[in-house]
This record gives structure tokens, C-alpha cells and sequence, in this order.
């Protein structure tokens, strides 16, 4: 049961004013609940080369100690040095895979999720946001949902550069929402709301750019071969009627 289930059936008790229902904001939460934080991958490709430098160097040291000289020494050095170099590569790529915009976003989400299902908001009533920037919170979860499911799937993804721009807008209104005085959020609509007006304008540059990049993708095949074949036919004719008029005069 996760903690999300808590805070859904807290809202079923009488006598407490809670935080009413944020549907994308929740849905945001719940999409990163089961995602491990990209900085365990960089901790990762630290802490498993050096166990197996560790263990590796151990083994060889002992085996030195115990009289093995020579070719069981030099291999064994080789697979840890070896070990170890693939375990950081490999972890470390990983972390690099997801871009900087991503992991700082991802972390933010797990530390307003913390803050989001906390003991005071579940019980206490303590709500975690404003009302009114409550709003504009689910609205640009909505957003970024959107085109992160579509960016992870099959489906046509928003360009790279649009993406990452998400992200950033995300992340900044993520950070008001980490600021537990409900009056600075408040205060801070005079810029977040503009935000949320630019993220509705690229997601309806994004729609008409799928709209186009589907209708090119499952375009009539016929269709396509017949307008072909005519523009040939129309440039045949063209210069047929170029030789024609050239030979006249």
C-alpha cells in the first residue's frame, strides 16, 4: 500500500480540512514513486568499483602473502582492475543517460512527495499548498505528464530541446512548492502563472507537431505513388514538348 493510499483515504475521515484531491500531481508522484533517484546510480559507480577494487586487491594481496608469484598475480590484478573499470563505466553511463534536467526534476519530485505524504498533511491537516497554486501545480503536472509518457513510449515525442524546457518549468514551480509558507506561494503566482501560460502554448505547438509528424508517418502509400507517377508524367511531358520545340526551329 503506498503512501498515496494513505493520503486518498485520509481524505475520506470527517473533521479534518485536507488538501483536496490534485489528480496529476498524484499521478506525477505515483509515476516516480517506483523510480530509484538517478544520484543512487552515481553513488553506485563509486561504491561498486571500489568493492570490487577492494575485494580484488584482498585476494591478490593474500595470494601474494601465501607464495602465488607470477602469471596467477598478473591476471589476478587484471580481472579487478578490469571489474572494477566496467562496474564505474557502466553505472556511471547509466547516470549520464538521464539528462541533468531529469535528475534534478526527479529529485525534487521525491522530495515534494516526502513533504506531500507526510504525518501532518495525512493527519494533522496540514495542507502542502495553496489553493490557488495548487492549480497551477496539477495543471503543468498534466503538461509534463503528457509529454514524458509520450517520450518514454512508442509514441511521437516532443523534440529534445521542448522536453528539457518542460523539465526546467517543472522543476522551478516544483521548488515554490517545497517553500512551506503558503503566503510565498501566493506571493509567487506573479511568475508561475506566466510559466504555466508558456507551458499550455508549447503543448499546443507539441499537439500540432505530432498532429503533422502522424499524419506524415500513416500517409496513403497509393496516394503517395499515384502523385508521383503524375509529376513524373507532367515532367515527361515538359520535356518532350522542349525537344518538340527545339527541333522546330
Amino acid at each position: 500500500m503506498g503512501a498515496l493510499s494513505w493520503v486518498r483515504l485520509s481524505r475520506r475521515l470527517p473533521g479534518v480540512v485536507r488538501q483536496r484531491e490534485l489528480v496529476n500531481l498524484e499521478a506525477l508522484i505515483d509515476a516516480e514513486a517506483g523510480r530509484q533517484p538517478t544520484r543512487n546510480l552515481f553513488i553506485l559507480s563509486c561504491t561498486i568499483p571500489a568493492g570490487i577494487g577492494t575485494c580484488g586487491g584482498l585476494s591478490v594481496f593474500f595470494a601474494w602473502v601465501s607464495g602465488n608469484k607470477g602469471l596467477p598475480l598478473v591476471i589476478g590484478t587484471a580481472l579487478t582492475v578490469i571489474l572494477s573499470a566496467g562496474g564505474w563505466y557502466m553505472f556511471y553511463w547509466l547516470f549520464l543517460a538521464v539528462p541533468p534536467s531529469k535528475r534534478r526534476l526527479r529529485d525534487l519530485i521525491l522530495r515534494f512527495s516526502k513533504r506531500y505524504t507526510s504525518f501532518g498533511n495525512i493527519i494533522l491537516g496540514e495542507q502542502s499548498l495553496s489553493d490557488p497554486f495548487a492549480t497551477v501545480l496539477d495543471e503543468a503536472a498534466e503538461i509534463y505528464l503528457k509529454h514524458s509518457f509520450a517520450e518514454e513510449s512508442s509514441l511521437i515525442s516532443a523534440p529534445e530541446k521542448a522536453m528539457r524546457a518542460i523539465e526546467d518549468a517543472m522543476s522551478k514551480l516544483l521548488e515554490v512548492a517545497l517553500l512551506k509558507d503558503k503566503v510565498a506561494q501566493n506571493q509567487a503566482l506573479s511568475w508561475t502563472q506566466p510559466i504555466l501560460e508558456e507551458m499550455r502554448l508549447l503543448d499546443q505547438s507539441l499537439a500540432e507537431y505530432a498532429m503533422t509528424a502522424r499524419h506524415g508517418f500513416s500517409a496513403d502509400p497509393l496516394a503517395s505513388l499515384r502523385e508521383a507517377r503524375a509529376e513524373l508524367d507532367t515532367s515527361t511531358t515538359a520535356i518532350q514538348e522542349l525537344d518538340q520545340h527545339i527541333r522546330t526551329q
